[in-house]
């Protein structure tokens, strides 16, 4: 009889793993990264971010920064995962609209209503001595799809 490796994943073990790991990314949007990891980048006044979401632009990436009713700070991409296009607040109606092609996403980036099949993509966001910061090796993996 073949006795078991007991030092290897099998591949049930493996399976379950990933599907965890992907589940908590499709729950979260983003999997956390070290600080250290990070390229933080100033881009604005912190005080300036109230819940209505901020368009900035780093380097020509349409990013919103808004706060939530618990005062926490966001950003998400303004690129739609359909084609591209930069998204607008829809501020009557609470959501993200794309002008392009009519995508709707919520105000936390869930896609709501076709053509897009994806969110919109967290960014990494803090506030450090008043200044509001993003993590730039986020901002540049953005991408039209």
């Amino acid at each position: 009889m073949e006795e078991e490796c007991k030092c290897c994943m099998n591949r049930r073990d493996l399976i379950t793993t990933i599907a965890a790991v992907g589940g908590a990314f499709a729950l979260t949007g983003t999997i956390e990264q070290s600080d250290a990891a990070m390229k933080w980048v100033v881009i604005g006044k912190a005080a300036e971010i109230k819940e209505v979401p901020k368009l900035f632009h780093v380097h020509d990436k349409a990013i919103y920064v808004f706060r939530d009713e618990k005062h926490k700070l966001h950003a998400i991409s303004g690129i739609c995962t359909h084609k591209g296009c930069t998204v607008d607040w829809h501020g009557p109606t609470h959501d993200f609209v794309c002008p392009c092609h009519g995508a709707v996403y919520t105000l936390m980036g869930k896609n709501v209503k076709g053509p897009a099949r994806l969110p919109l993509v967290s960014i990494p966001v803090d506030e450090v001595k008043g200044k509001l910061r993003v993590d730039m090796n986020s901002v540049m993996k953005l991408h039209m799809p």
